[in-house]
């Protein structure tokens, strides 16, 4: 069973290729797609079973992968963000799991890499017994889960189905992808350790973002309001509201954080609001 690993990449010939070869390394038949978001130089691989495809400079992961799971006609897709990598035979496992099960999606665990010092930092998803959708619709509490992109395998007919990754997103578009498919019932969890994903990268999206981080969160709350019932936006507004009050807290930004910690109290309020509100009022 063919699966099409998609992976965006922009400046990282380095890491594309380590990426690159990590989602090589399955028994099952692997093609890699390379969406070269406009690198100068252009990116340029000699490694068999992957082709690059060349686009305009976006700066919007969601957009080249949406393009290229539109080029290939693999029954299965994964997607991989260039600086991460797969762990060996997580396709090959993801694939049995999709088949045996007749499920739709499923994601992995992932092991957590402090790009800046080299250490795991362990896993990223914790046991617990809470349904699966609270955990994704809450996804900075306790136990949540923020899915990380390169952990998922999906069927392409069901990632077309359900339109793919929302191109207004370049914050968070993988979990709201992940809202979609376990509000449809269509995703499931396998606790393997199937990415390895390095954080605290200083040239990341996320990282460049930062300063735009309260329209980003506006801007998704906007695109998650038309999946969820309204009593559950409130919710889950609340929450991220909240989390939105306690990390702008901790950037010193204190009159946006109680703004924000105030808004999520008007939700219903989480732990998190109530933390950034101590946090904004402190000297």
């Amino acid at each position: 069973m063919r699966v099409a690993v998609l992976i965006p990449t922009y400046n990282r010939p380095r890491e594309v290729r380590r990426a690159v070869e990590s989602a090589l390394k399955n028994g099952v038949e692997v093609e890699v797609l390379v969406g070269d978001d406009g690198s100068d130089p252009p990116v340029r691989l000699d490694i068999p079973g992957a082709k690059v495809v060349r686009f305009n400079h976006t700066g919007n992961p969601s957009i080249v992968r949406n393009r290229l799971a539109k080029m290939t006609d693999a029954p299965f897709i994964a997607f991989l963000d260039d600086d991460d990598e797969f762990t060996p035979g997580k396709l090959d496992a993801q694939v049995e799991y999709l088949l045996k099960e007749e499920a739709q999606a499923v994601f992995s665990n992932v092991v957590v890499v402090d790009a800046r010092t080299g250490e795991t930092l362990g896993l990223a998803y914790a046991p617990s017994e809470r349904p699966l959708k609270d955990r994704i619709l809450f996804p900075f509490s306790r136990d949540g889960i923020v899915l990380q992109v390169g952990a998922l395998l999906i069927r392409r007919d069901t990632f077309l189905e359900v339109g793919g990754f929302n191109e207004r997103l370049t914050l968070l578009e993988d979990w709201e992808l992940s809202v979609r498919l376990v509000m449809k019932g269509l995703l499931r969890f396998q606790d393997l350790p199937g990415l390895i994903h390095y954080q605290n990268r200083r040239d990341s999206l996320r990282a460049l973002q930062s300063e735009r981080v309260v329209t980003l969160y506006e801007t998704l709350m906007n695109v998650v309001s038309s999946h969820l019932s309204s009593d559950l936006l409130k919710r889950v507004k609340a929450h991220f509201y909240g989390a939105l009050s306690y990390r702008l807290g901790r950037t010193k930004r204190r009159k946006v954080s109680l703004y924000y910690a105030i808004k999520s109290l008007r939700y219903g309020g989480s732990v998190m609001a109530l933390k950034g509100a101590v946090r904004s009022l402190l000297p």
